[in-house]
């Protein structure tokens, strides 16, 4: 069940497609209350309780991707303003990722290899290529190592990734970003140079920093707990946003603007957070008995898009005001989703 949403009340109305459940469901209890202090919700800092304005009324909502949680995997594109939706046939089993004109989608699959590689297709699933490639014996080919994890440049040139080294003999994976034009050869750039595991959170709006977890620390040791940090896309300056301290985050994304990041707080619960984009001033957005998954944030930067469920099996698509007001179900029934992407609306 789709529900479709209008930009003034937020009213919830209903449109039945033909592969989605019937079966309605409420949605969670969301507390409004001031969050508390540090010590109550698991994470080790001060937290402020001033969070930014709800969106001006009849601000459109556009389009979010998600994955259909079955062994097809379809990729369904919903208008949240008009409550049309379209999929796509089987195409991405992950996260995928919109380019920053809305126009293509970037995505990892294995697609029968022996490796993921990552992917890029219009909108409307044609013109799939795979981007992770290598040079070998004069020939430009799909790279050994793959790929997954991508996230956009600014100006939709380059791909961020992550890539697992040498997987079978040792945990160690590292960051690269590759050039999307091929005619002059492929063009990557390893970032990071570790023993551990490194993995790409998101791409800032400028194109200057890169965000990223990490197993390693600043001094180049390794503890296994994972970390938090931004550098500069030559894999320079690195910079610790988040430390481990006995709690964790997850799911990190850059606002629009790139003044904030919002992420999920865990520990013994999760709980959406947001931050400044130099890791100051947390504020809490989310307050409830439920599990969040993976975060979106909308173009005009007003509002995030993530699931509650289950890593496993997905689950159902909700919106929320990053004011922490007007939590919306979007999806419900029997069918389940996976990572919803809000698709990019350029300002003309």
């Amino acid at each position: 069940m789709i529900k479709v949403i209008h930009a003034v009340v937020l009213a919830l109305l209903v449109g039945m497609l033909p592969f989605c459940g019937q079966n309605s469901v409420e949605p969670p209890n969301q507390q409004n209350d001031p969050p508390p202090d540090s010590t109550e919700i698991l994470l080790p800092y001060n937290v402020s309780d001033s969070l930014p304005p709800d969106p001006p009324d009849n601000l459109p909502y556009g389009e979010i991707a998600f994955i259909k949680a079955d062994d097809e995997r379809a990729l369904c594109i919903l208008n949240l303003d008009t409550g049309e939706m379209s999929t796509d046939t089987a195409c991405c089993g992950g996260v995928v990722v919109w380019s920053p004109d809305g126009e293509k989608i970037a995505f990892a699959s294995t697609e029968g290899k022996e490796v993921a590689q990552i992917y890029v297709m219009n909108a409307d699933g044609s013109g799939k290529r795979v981007v992770t490639l290598m040079e070998y014996n004069g020939r430009i080919m799909p790279h050994i190592d793959g790929g997954w994890g991508p996230a956009w440049s600014p100006d939709g040139k380059r791909i961020v990734f992550t890539r697992c080294m040498n997987c079978e003999a040792s945990r160690n994976a590292e960051i690269f970003i590759i050039d999307l034009d091929t005619t002059q050869g492929v063009n990557e750039v390893r970032l990071t140079h570790n023993s551990s595991w490194d993995s790409v959170e998101d791409w800032s709006p400028d194109g200057k920093k890169i965000l990223f977890s990490s197993e390693t620390n600043l001094d180049g040791s390794r503890d296994s707990k994972w970390k938090f940090y931004t550098m500069n896309v030559d894999g320079s300056d690195k910079q610790l946003l988040i430390p481990y301290e006995g709690t964790g985050a997850s799911a990190l994304r850059f606002s629009p603007d790139g003044k904030y990041i919002a992420f999920i707080g865990w520990r013994d619960s999760q709980d959406i957070f947001l931050m400044n984009a130099d890791g100051t001033n947390i504020r809490r957005i989310t307050k409830n008995d439920i599990v969040e998954h993976y975060l979106s944030w909308s173009s005009d930067g007003h509002r995030l898009a993530f699931y509650i469920g289950s890593v496993f099996t997905g689950g159902d698509v909700y919106i929320i005001n990053t004011s922490g007001n007007n939590l919306s179900q979007v999806t419900s029934g029997q069918e389940k989703y996976y990572y919803p992407e809000w698709r990019p609306m350029l300002q003309h």
